[in-house]
């Protein structure tokens, strides 16, 4: 769906808060309805980019009123050397495709970037399409914290919930 989960959002919050710095680049893959935009933005000003696969969420959900700017494309054809990003989030998004696919998206984000924040499903939870969608199925429904912390490199700080982990990752540090 479209929307996130609250669990994680007040860790991700406290660790935006220790890293944030002034004119800082955000993208925001997977926006959705524009929870991290929602949640963060006026806190942490900057520049905000999102990569959102369904046109159809722009207009529903005035995501142009959100982010400063959309790249309209799958994140799996995005390309990464346009510029780096001080932060990028995969709020809810991983599951969406397969794990290599997964680990391919994030090892770029992380070269690209200063830190990459990782929501994700910890438990089976499989979705289907969603309101004429075909993006929203989940294609890897079955992650689990000890493989998060396996599949994905530079991980430097998480919290478990009951559904969700959330990540912190960073090459910089």
């Amino acid at each position: 769906m479209p929307y996130s989960s609250e669990e994680g959002k007040q860790w991700i919050k406290e660790k935006l808060l220790s890293i944030a710095s002034q004119n800082m680049n955000i993208l925001d893959v997977g926006a959705g309805s524009g929870t991290y935009s929602v949640n963060y933005k006026t806190m942490l000003g900057g520049y905000w980019e999102a990569v959102e696969v369904f046109p159809r969420y722009i207009e529903q959900f005035k995501l142009n009123d959100k982010y400063d700017f959309i790249h309209i494309q799958d994140i799996r054809n995005f390309d990464w050397k346009i510029k780096d990003y001080d932060v990028v989030f995969f709020g809810d998004i991983l599951e969406h495709v397969c794990k290599e696919d997964a680990q391919r998206i994030v090892e770029k984000a992380v070269i690209h970037s200063k830190y990459v924040f990782i929501s994700i499903p910890i438990i089976k939870y499989p979705q289907d399409e969603y309101e004429g969608n075909p993006y929203e199925r989940h294609v890897k429904d079955d992650w689990t914290h000890k493989e998060v912390k396996k599949s994905f490199n530079n991980i430097i700080d998480f919290e478990r919930n009951k559904t969700i982990g959330t990540y912190l990752l960073s090459n910089k540090i």
